[in-house]
């Protein structure tokens, strides 16, 4: 009886660990450097375009009077991933190195401002 008492046990503690290993993966959670348009404000993303913008100055040598492109901060192998949205549908304007980003709501909803 003892053998198959030993398999029995060495079967579970397979199952436990294979779990384990596989739900290890699998996190859902929104990534911390991205603005969700379900969650948050957007102040939070006005703050993180503003810094990306900041950093694409610094790195290239811009001037403060320079106007970054959606192209030149948001996508694969820049700034950030995507461009963070309004949480309430405005828009972002980036404007120059050296003024804050904007939202097209900050005149009429309160959150929506640097």
């Amino acid at each position: 009886m003892k053998p198959q008492t030993n398999v029995w046990q060495g079967s579970v503690l397979f199952l436990i660990a294979a779990f384990a290993l596989l739900t290890a993966g699998c996190d859902n959670r929104p990534e911390p450097n991205e603005a969700n348009p379900l969650h948050g404000d957007c102040s939070v993303a006005l703050r993180k375009i503003h810094e990306a913008k900041q950093q694409w100055a610094r790195d290239l040598g811009r001037q403060p009077s320079d106007i970054p492109t959606d192209s030149d901060l948001f996508g694969p192998g820049n700034y950030l991933k995507r461009k963070p949205v309004c949480s309430h549908g405005g828009t972002h304007t980036l404007g120059s190195v050296n003024r804050k980003p904007t939202c097209s709501l900050a005149a009429t909803m309160a959150g929506h401002d640097f």
